[in-house]
């Protein structure tokens, strides 16, 4: 896996991916639903999860002030994060969410929400797996209530935007996000067709 080293930005610590090596271990992951909120560090192959209902995204539960918790399902597949490989392993019914390379493709589309919308942040999150479904779990994603956002959720409706809870990232953290995924899958040779901008509101 690649070697990180942290920046403070903002108050959040990022890591900046440093590409070495790319850790293909099968190993436990979940994926929450869509985007990233930090840079990435590590890719791999083993279990990641996708938001219930994929492709059209689960909304996320909002009752808790600060938390969204976000019911999601389990797939096999790459999946790519902050945190390493052995950060992310499976302990128990407890899981770390990623992103899945699974929602990189054209079925998706990339909606913004404009600033005041709350959305959550779902990245490297604890996920609890559901002990009667396995291929379910809950994530404890954090929300947040001020800036623009990304998602892949809405099916393009903006009125969703502010209707909705949707696992999304900041523009520049999509646009940083999407860099590092290019490089890091053609380091191991896999094609990727980013999707593509909602149309503009009529």
């Amino acid at each position: 896996m690649g070697t990180t080293s942290a920046l403070a930005v903002g108050g959040f610590l990022l890591s900046k991916w440093q590409p070495t090596t790319i850790d293909e271990t099968r190993i436990a992951t979940v994926t929450e639903s869509l985007i990233f909120t930090k840079v990435i560090t590590s890719i791999m192959a083993g279990r990641t999860m996708l938001p219930f209902g994929h492709p059209h995204l689960e909304v996320c539960d909002d009752h808790h002030p600060n938390i969204s918790v976000c019911d999601c399902v389990v797939v096999n597949g790459n999946s790519i994060g902050s945190k390493n490989c052995i950060e992310r392993a499976q302990s128990g019914n407890k899981i770390r969410s990623a992103f899945s390379t699974v929602n990189i493709n054209a079925n998706f589309a990339v909606l913004s929400c404009p600033a005041g919308a709350p959305w959550a942040n779902c990245l490297d999150v604890e996920c609890e797996i559901d002990p009667v479904n396995p291929a379910r779990a809950k994530c404890q994603c954090v929300t947040v209530k001020t800036g623009p956002s990304i998602t892949f959720g809405g099916g393009c409706d903006t009125a969703t935007c502010t209707s909705t809870i949707w696992s999304a990232a900041t523009p520049d953290m999509y646009q940083a996000g999407m860099r590092q995924l290019r490089t890091a899958m053609d380091r191991v040779g896999k094609p990727v067709t980013f999707p593509k901008p909602c149309p503009a509101p009529k």
